[in-house]
């Protein structure tokens, strides 16, 4: 067991009792428990102790010769290192995931390895070559019958699409990917598309159809108890709402976001809230109001090391 891991994984009851299944399987057996560990591990956002943990997995596959754990290891190595900002080092293990489980004859997973691949090489700024991995893994996963993994390609894709100005694009993938969750009965991933689809509408100049977009998302994270996701669309859209003109509507806004970050939120969060006040508050011609709120911004950016 590796150390880091063992360490980290005792104050969580479902990671020790994993623990515990690692340390009585042999052989294989040992390996896919390594898998499903450091798979638990990375939903718990511990990027180190993962990938540590699937090294020591991959070790017993390589000596055991099973390649289908193998390819599973080689994913969440790619997974955690992608986590960790080592992105050349995450594709080359995403990259061997893929030509495991292709050689393999197994699809779905060569298609979740094309979704990863795709985040690693978006985050490269090579988001041609992520568009083609979305692609790979949509026609695999609708083949399969997936069709909310295949949902998700589409959402990924519009987001790419937006990165590369391609604007109408974008939101014709995005809405396509929003009725195929709601299919797949998933509000919370309907939420997330519905917010991302109202940033590129902003982008776009389609202002009040942002508005709406961010309102029908608030209003689901706020039903399913996600209320810093919740404060975020509060916050853009009081953006937009004062780039339409209603101050009034921006300034309410602002403060739904900022009582909502002050609950969940961190003091950045916070803070981005305070600035954004001071400017509707300039905007309303309270400027007494509008300093303090600009002065409480800028002393938390100032000791986040971060320019007003």
């Amino acid at each position: 067991m590796p150390a880091v891991a063992q360490e980290r994984a005792g104050g969580d009851g479902h990671l020790a009792a994993l623990q515990v299944e690692v340390a009585a399987a042999e052989g294989a057996a040992r390996g896919h428990a390594l898998v499903r560990f450091a798979a638990a591990l990375l939903r718990e956002r511990r990027a180190p102790a993962a990938l540590e943990a699937a090294g020591v997995a991959q070790a017993v596959f390589a000596t055991e010769s099973d390649q289908t754990g193998a390819g599973a290891a080689h994913l969440l190595a790619g997974c955690a290192l992608r986590a960790l900002g080592r992105l050349d080092e995450a594709e080359q293990r995403l990259r061997a995931a893929r030509v495991v489980w292709s050689q393999g004859g197994s699809p779905a997973a060569t298609a979740r390895c094309d979704v990863e691949l795709a985040g690693v090489l978006r985050e490269q700024g090579r988001h041609e070559e992520a568009l083609d991995r979305l692609r790979e893994a949509w026609h695999a996963f609708r083949q399969a019958d997936r069709l909310r993994p295949a949902a998700v390609c589409e959402h990924n894709a519009g987001l790419v699409l937006h990165e590369l100005g391609r604007l109408e694009e974008a939101v014709q993938t995005l809405q396509t990917a929003r009725q195929q969750l709601l299919d797949a009965d998933d509000p919370g991933a309907v939420a997330t598309v519905d917010f991302n689809m109202a940033i590129a509408l902003h982008d776009l100049g389609s202002l009040h159809d942002a508005v709406t977009g961010y309102a029908r998302a608030e209003r689901t994270f706020s039903s399913l108890g996600r209320d810093s996701e919740a404060a975020a669309c509060d916050q853009n859209r009081a953006v937009v709402l004062h780039a339409l003109g209603d101050l009034a509507g921006a300034l309410d806004a602002c403060h739904r976001a900022r009582a909502r970050f002050a609950a969940s939120g961190t003091e950045l969060d916070v803070a981005e809230c305070d600035h954004n006040l001071a400017v509707v508050l300039r905007a309303l011609g309270r400027t007494d109001d509008a300093e303090q709120r600009a002065e409480a911004a800028r002393t938390v950016f100032t000791a986040a090391g971060r320019p007003d």
